[in-house]
């Protein structure tokens, strides 16, 4: 389910107090740059000490830099008494073998080294920082990812008289949509699909509460009715603000006998023959009113007929013009989809969805269900 639209005061947010030392760390590098090529000597030193100044101050920087990876004080004491070294060296105070032209110290280029420096370290303070913060960052989103992957599993499911496939596709690290088929104590099999407002953390720690509670209550005796309502109470407790949540529900008996009812979610089409039929009984989404009630469908399974549950970010994928997918191409899409495994017309609905929005990245979630009734031998 797609998102509230961002907030446009967000922009002018991004830099804030944190990022100060990066900008300090270039105001410093940049400084003095401009100074240093009017000051520059127009007469070029000799080759030999040009490569010696170049390399020994690279190999400074190299220390300093490893200096503060390493953060040990007797690798800056080190550093601090090199450079000194450096500095009286070329400043001809200390004569040596070699010949340096233009010896004594500049406070001018003195002092540019001392920004460079400078901002180097601010740079490497920020850029450690924001290290960490992303390492951070990475970790809780894997973390999320990895719980959305056990929520949210691939649905297989064969037997002699039934086919079950399902598959559901994140748009964030942790997606807001449930996926579930699972047989009941009385032997028939229950087969869920929902789908939270917006998508990311929390609708996934929503999807995380409703599938406990689904699971908490498996083994009671009640109608799809009250097992809606249930959820629906639940769910208004427990959800933030705004938030909600839409459910597609179907019970199949072995003989075929099939009960289902929606909370404000997508109908569930029924494929028989050559026909496409909606089936559309049930009430308000989760969560929207606390004492909500919900009207409970029947129909019997023939041989052959194929179920498809998915949620809207099938049917609200865009192609390139922003125009929708749609309740007609799914209809469509399930209507030609070749007549084979649940997991070939699974596959066959994804890849006109894809065709028609081309390669675009996911705008919301995508979970697609098929249920194939074979019936009974």
């Amino acid at each position: 389910m797609a998102a509230s639209r961002r907030d446009p005061a967000r922009d002018y947010r991004i830099v804030g107090p944190d990022s100060f030392l990066f900008f300090l760390g270039v105001f410093f590098i940049f400084a003095p740059v401009m100074m240093l090529v009017v000051t520059v000597p127009r007469v070029e030193p000799p080759p030999l000490n040009t490569i010696l100044w170049f390399g020994l101050s690279g190999l400074m920087g190299a220390g300093w830099a490893y200096t503060s990876v390493k953060r040990r004080w007797w690798y800056f004491l080190t550093l601090v008494v090199g450079q000194l070294g450096m500095v009286v060296v070329f400043s001809g105070i200390v004569r040596t073998g070699l010949v340096f032209r233009g010896a004594g110290i500049s406070l001018l280029g003195a002092g540019s080294v001392v920004q460079l420096a400078l901002g180097y370290v601010l740079m490497v303070w920020f850029i450690r920082r924001e290290g960490v913060q992303t390492l951070r960052l990475r970790a809780e989103m894997d973390l999320a990812r990895g719980i959305h992957e056990h929520l949210v599993p691939r649905v297989a499911l064969r037997t002699p008289i039934v086919d079950v496939e399902g598959v559901s596709q994140a748009s964030t690290e942790m997606g807001g949509d449930l996926l579930e088929a699972v047989e009941r104590p009385d032997g028939s099999m229950e087969i869920v699909l929902a789908d939270a407002s917006g998508h990311g953390v929390r609708a996934g720690v929503l999807m995380a509460m409703l599938k406990s509670a689904m699971h908490a209550s498996r083994d009671r005796d009640e109608g799809l009715s009250a097992f809606l309502a249930r959820l629906n109470r639940i769910v208004t407790d427990l959800r933030e603000p705004g938030m909600f949540v839409t459910l597609a529900a179907a019970r199949i008996a072995p003989d075929g006998a099939m009960t289902h009812a929606l909370a404000g979610h997508l109908p569930i089409l029924l494929r028989r023959g050559g026909a496409v039929i909606e089936l559309e009984e049930g009430g308000l989404p989760l969560g929207v009113v606390r004492e909500a009630t919900y009207e409970r469908g029947a129909t019997t399974l023939e041989p052959g007929d194929v179920l498809l549950l998915c949620s809207d970010g099938v049917t609200e994928a865009a192609a390139a013009d922003g125009e929708l997918f749609g309740d007609e191409r799914l209809r469509a899409a399930l209507a030609n989809a070749p007549d084979g495994s649940a997991q070939s017309m699974r596959q066959a609905i994804e890849a006109a969805v894809d065709q028609y929005t081309g390669p675009r990245p996911l705008a919301d979630d995508r979970t697609v269900l098929v249920v194939r009734w074979n019936g009974r031998a």
